[in-house]
């Protein structure tokens, strides 16, 4: 059984705030076109954080830890990953397209990244196929060409007389064109077990990254629904879109 251990920061949010100048805000009723293009701009205008709205830089993005472990799959691995950060985000990004359905508040946005780097601390044991496969240390975990679906769902809050919205459910899909592992100090630092191990993670990446999906689209998720949470539960619903 799949199990999914995630932490990440509580928000709370307090004053009403305007966007900020650096993002650029659509009319309803060219939404769908407008977005796309204010999304990657508002993503890049985040990228070092927004002092006034408390949000740490989300390029790269901090993740204290996540835990998983399968012991059903081929790749049966219990992992564990703690000081983790999320680079490229923002660089070279670019939002495909974006479906907004602003009555009922559902966004659906695909993005697509160059790279983005998955870098932690780790600690692994297990199996792969029939190869045991242990570890801790340091790890790099990069996705190249990588396509996200946003799918986005916004429930509507009152607050001191202004309607506000968060988000009731954020889910992502991650789907790499190709992945690449690189782990220091596989079975202690095995000389031969280790870079051999690293060749057959990269040979069969594609296998392998079965067992990452769905963590890091959860914990991913989770993540960005805290970014946009930091935004849209400050800034008045009213001044989201101009009329």
């Amino acid at each position: 059984m799949k199990t999914i251990s995630l932490l990440i920061p509580l928000i709370v949010a307090t004053t009403a705030l305007d966007l900020p100048d650096s993002f650029k805000t659509c009319a309803v009723s060219n939404v769908n076109e407008c977005l796309a293009e204010a999304t990657r701009v508002s993503l890049i205008a985040m990228r070092n954080g927004l002092k006034e709205f408390k949000l740490r830089p989300i390029d790269p993005l901090e993740i204290n830890s996540i835990k998983f472990g399968d012991g059903q799959s081929a790749v049966s691995l219990k992992q564990e990953y703690w000081n983790i950060t999320l680079s490229g985000i923002t660089k070279n990004l670019q939002v495909e397209t974006v479906s907004v359905d602003v009555p009922n508040r559902h966004y659906i946005v695909i993005s697509k990244n160059p790279v983005m780097i998955f870098s932690a601390n780790y600690k692994l044991g297990g199996r792969i196929m029939v190869l045991p496969v242990s570890g801790e240390g340091r790890c790099n975990i990069s996705m190249y060409n990588l396509s996200t679906t946003h799918d986005v769902q916004l429930e509507a809050i009152e607050r001191n007389g202004e309607t506000y919205q968060k988000v009731k459910k954020y889910t992502i899909k991650l789907d790499p064109k190709n992945v690449k592992f690189e782990f220091d100090n596989l079975f202690n630092g095995d000389p031969v077990l280790g870079p051999e191990m690293l060749k057959f993670l990269n040979e069969n990446s594609n296998l392998v990254y079965k067992e990452y999906k769905e963590p890091f689209e959860i914990t991913f998720g989770t993540a960005f629904a805290h970014i946009a949470d930091k935004v849209f539960t400050r800034v008045p619903y009213k001044k989201i879109y101009l009329t």
